[in-house]
């Protein structure tokens, strides 16, 4: 027990008659718990010596003396990514710092390598675009005086590697590996750095393509200089597609071990996109041949007969006629699209219906036929689903996120996490503004499978940030700017070119609150094109967007939140829990989560449900809490599975304000799973639902505060953070305790409503009085009270009115 950090003492309180068993705890009268810290032998206090030592204190005491203090373990290597990362090609990306070594001895090896480097990393990439530029990132790392470093990756727009490093001398050198990676494959990319050398070694199907080169100086490596990118950063855009499992070895390895993993969903992944690009074949081959006004017949050589129901025959003798995208294992593979494109040939044919617009007119199709409603529970509809992975193939990425709800919620469907991460990772590649929000919301929280991991949860957030930024300058362009001083500085900077009057306004502006303001001149202090300050001045420019950040600037926010999750600015801390929660509140004002939470709203109005529930589960899953309550409510109502209402409501606590409502239910849930568990999981569950309660109570609801009445009544003792909200304390009576939060809870009830508090508080003091006066034999004020007030309830009666208001709260 000598290492033993805490114990929680838990007592409880029965009647026990004669012959009688002990009651189940959920049947005690009083419970209560207390968390103690125990405190390590080394500090507990010396009692004076009143003889000599025991023997076993003696060795305790000799243990300790000569016990050897061990630093914890720290190993070289880092798994820097361990769940896949989806990049759009832009200049977002997994930002990493790597700090000095705790251990001495590795961080004395380190700093040698500084000058004789022994590095080696491994890196999975999926491509599904070319670099449509010069060069695209894959890692780079950036020092901190904002130069680049060694090492840097990139792709180039052939497919080859270009591999930089810098030298001791200050130089940098780079070589070219010409080795043209193919699209649509998992690549593994390993890199061994010694001294002067570079292995590099590309593998993909089963085949090691291994290039070497030897620059002329010894290589500078310093990891603790600045910050690695994976992806896309600040000074360069990333790669199109998906990284893997990243393994780095700090002191280096003869060889690195990096299977990929998790195999199966990368796997998955990869024959997702398999698919989609027959899909696409196969529907182009069709559009193609009716928007050229060819009617499909059985003597078309170019696409199968439409008769696809009845003439199964047919389809041998002409298979071998079909295109390939046309053969009959593909019609029958994709029998859902194919039926739909036979019925839309009409429109097809007139051009109202091409692959620009075919992913939504899938999308709202599927949602308007989601469910089957006969069915109880409610199913997700076969087809439906066929219809969603459809437009998703489409570039309709909002179907992508639906499916990735799908999968991880069991709405409708049974869970499959393996299919939602697939999807959830296809939305984001597909720069969704939802699916981004999705994928991050879900790496802060660690939510559905996804590890908790800030640095992705980031590059997810910065993507989105940096859309609500444009979206935030095209609405000011719209309206104009926000004030007069604001409107001259932006003409005479941008049309006048005349900076010294743009920021005298811009000042001007500042001065007077302009959150506008204070961005532009961060702007021209960032650019160096101040006129009174012609050097560029980042500290400076920090501070502006800061100001305006706090005043609700959407820029600045980004702007700022670049500076925190990088630490790159001197006196400016790296802190990225900081920067994903300011870009989380400029998600969530953009304009198109307002846009499709009115139209959920709109739809509920008019009793379309279930296209009501799908809209508000798309904002829901990029971690809206409104949207999350609601979409609770829908699952409720249309008869969805618990687990789906469970789901949002449990989300919607990861807020930091969380809706009364969904504290109360969450709550009922562990109030009434208390009853049926086991000792020790029922007292938690209580407990958890005080917590849930008692959040409520904080947040101003009466059912909360009656509900905490009910568990003190019931013989529950409230922790002191909660018994504090109503100026009580463990010293008072259970009386008195529910006597303070039943007043606190009447003050707040409607007066024209049914008022529990108030009848409970009235029947406790009532009773309390009338308790009072039994006890003192007053039997003269005791008739005198009953004729004075007849309908006054007995103290029993009270109790089971309290019951009856707590079952139907909790039930």
């Amino acid at each position: 027990m000598s290492d033993t950090q805490n114990a929680t003492v838990r007592a409880r309180l029965d009647y026990l008659e004669e012959g009688s068993e002990i009651s189940p705890q959920h049947g005690s009268m009083l419970r209560i718990y207390e968390v103690q810290q125990v405190l390590p032998l080394s500090v507990w206090p010396s009692p004076p010596p009143t003889g000599c030592l025991s023997w076993s204190a003696q060795l305790l005491g000799q243990m300790a003396d000569n016990r050897i203090l061990q630093c914890p373990h720290e190993s070289d290597v880092i798994d820097v990514l361990k769940f896949p990362l989806a990049c759009t090609g832009e200049n977002f990306g997994v930002v990493h710092r790597f700090q000095p070594f705790i251990n001495g001895a590795l961080e004395r090896a380190r700093l040698h390598a500084v000058t004789r480097p022994s590095v080696a990393f491994s890196v999975w990439i999926y491509l599904l675009k070319g670099c449509q530029k010069n060069h695209c990132g894959i890692v780079h790392h950036v020092n901190q005086k904002r130069l680049f470093d060694s090492v840097l990756i990139q792709l180039t727009d052939t497919g080859d590697l270009i591999i930089q490093a810098r030298m001791t001398t200050g130089e940098d050198e780079a070589f070219r590996a010409i080795v043209m990676l193919p699209l649509w494959k998992w690549i593994r990319l390993d890199c061994y750095i010694l001294d002067s050398k570079v292995q590099l070694n590309a593998a993909w199907d089963n085949e090691t393509r291994s290039f070497e080169y030897k620059f002329q100086n010894i290589i500078h490596y310093d990891d603790t200089d600045g910050h690695f990118v994976i992806g896309g950063g600040k000074y360069m855009s990333g790669i199109s597609g998906y990284f893997g499992p990243f393994k780095y070895h700090r002191l280096g390895t003869k060889e690195i071990k990096n299977p990929l993993h998790p195999k199966s969903t990368l796997q998955e992944l990869d024959r997702t996109h398999l698919e989609c690009r027959e899909m696409r074949a196969f529907t182009n081959a069709f559009l193609q041949v009716v928007s050229e006004d060819h009617q499909l017949s059985s003597n078309n050589k170019t696409v199968c007969t439409n008769d696809f129901p009845g003439l199964w025959a047919q389809f041998q003798d002409k298979d071998k006629t079909c295109a390939e995208a046309w053969n009959l294992e593909t019609q029958l593979k994709y029998s859902v699209l194919f039926q739909f494109l036979l019925r839309k040939e009409d429109r097809i044919r007139t051009g109202h219906l091409g692959m620009n617009n075919l992913g939504g007119t899938l999308f709202h199709l599927a949602v308007s036929t989601l469910f089957q409603e006969h069915e109880a529970p409610m199913e997700m509809s076969a087809t439906s689903l066929e219809l969603l992975k459809a437009s998703s193939c489409f570039g309709n990425h909002r179907a992508s996120l639906l499916l990735a709800a799908i999968f991880l919620s069991g709405l409708g469907h049974p869970v499959d996490q393996e299919q939602g991460h697939v999807y959830s990772l296809i939305g984001a590649v597909g720069d969704d503004r939802f699916a981004l929000m999705h994928a991050g919301y879900k790496h802060t929280h660690g939510a559905d499978g996804f590890p908790q991991d800030l640095d992705m949860a980031n590059c997810y957030y910065a993507n989105i940030g940096g859309q609500c930024s444009i979206d935030s300058y095209r609405s000011h362009e719209n309206k104009g700017s926000i004030n007069a001083l604001n409107g001259l500085g932006w003409y005479h900077g941008s049309v006048l070119k005349d900076h010294k009057k743009a920021v005298k306004y811009f000042e001007q502006a500042a001065l007077n609150g302009s959150d506008d303001g204070m961005y532009n001149l961060g702007v021209y202090h960032l650019s160096g094109k101040h006129p009174n300050k012609p050097q560029r001045n980042e500290s400076a420019a920090f501070e502006l967007f800061l100001n305006a950040s706090r005043l609700g600037h959407t820029a600045a926010s980004v702007e700022v939140a670049g500076y925190l999750s990088t630490g790159s600015l001197e006196g400016v801390s790296q802190d990225v829990q900081r920067a994903v929660i300011m870009l989380t509140k400029v998600c969530e004002q953009n304009g198109h989560l307002g846009f499709t939470i009115r139209e959920a709203l709109q739809a509920y109005l008019q009793g379309s449900w279930q296209e009501s529930l799908v809209k508000y589960v798309l904002a829901a899953e990029t971690g809206l809490g409104l949207a999350q309550i609601n979409a609770a409510h829908l699952c409720e109502e249309l008869n969805l599975s618990y687990d789906c209402q469970r789901r949002y409501h449990s989300f919607s606590l990861l807020n930091s304000d969380p809706h009364p409502p969904t504290l109360l239910k969450m709550g009922d849930y562990y109030y009434s799973s208390s009853s049926s568990s086991t000792r020790e999981d029922s007292l938690s569950l209580a407990e958890q639902a005080v917590s849930m309660y008692s959040r409520a109570a904080l947040a101003g609801s009466p059912q909360g505060m009656f509900n905490l009445a009910v568990l003190v009544r019931e013989g529950y003792v409230l922790p002191q953070s909660t018994l504090h909200l109503f100026n009580a304390s463990r010293h008072d009576e259970p009386d008195s305790v529910m006597e303070k939060i039943l007043g606190r809870c009447a003050q707040l009830e409607d007066e024209n409503a049914v008022a529990p508090c108030s009848l409970a508080l009235f029947g406790l003091q009532m009773g309390k009085a009338l308790s009072s006066m039994t006890q003192n034999r007053a039997q003269l004020l005791l008739v005198g009270m009953s004729q004075s007030v007849p309908a006054v309830w007995s103290r029993r009666q009270t109790q089971s009115l309290l019951q009856r208001h707590c079952f139907s709260s909790l039930l």
